[in-house]
């Protein structure tokens, strides 16, 4: 096994004002819900402290970097399709059918 890291200069969203967390809000929503639905593989100790507002964008324009990855999880297909379709239940207010995702979960 081998762990690559990388320095990231920033500032953790924990010290950042209320204006510059609702800025990272959106962007860590969406890499949270990419690594569980999309990749299974994700970060499992996300709050504050664990993400940094960068000081400038990446080359590949990340604003956000997600620093502390010693806690870690994945989850397989059969589980994902079933929280998407929790999410998805939940929505449409389909409280039956929700009960019945959760109880589909390993």
């Amino acid at each position: 096994r081998i762990l690559v890291s990388e320095w990231m200069d920033g500032v953790k969203l924990s010290e950042c004002s209320d204006e510059e967390i609702a800025k990272g809000t959106d962007v860590a929503q969406e890499a949270f819900l990419t690594q569980l639905f999309e990749t299974g593989f994700f970060h499992a100790d996300p709050h504050p402290g664990n993400m940094l507002r960068l000081d400038k964008p990446t080359e590949d324009g990340a604003t956000l970097a997600l620093i502390d990855c010693g806690l870690m999880a994945s989850i397989d297909r059969t589980d994902r399709d079933n929280m998407i379709s929790a999410v998805i239940h939940l929505a449409n207010k389909d409280y039956a059918s929700l009960v019945d995702d959760f109880m589909k979960l390993n």
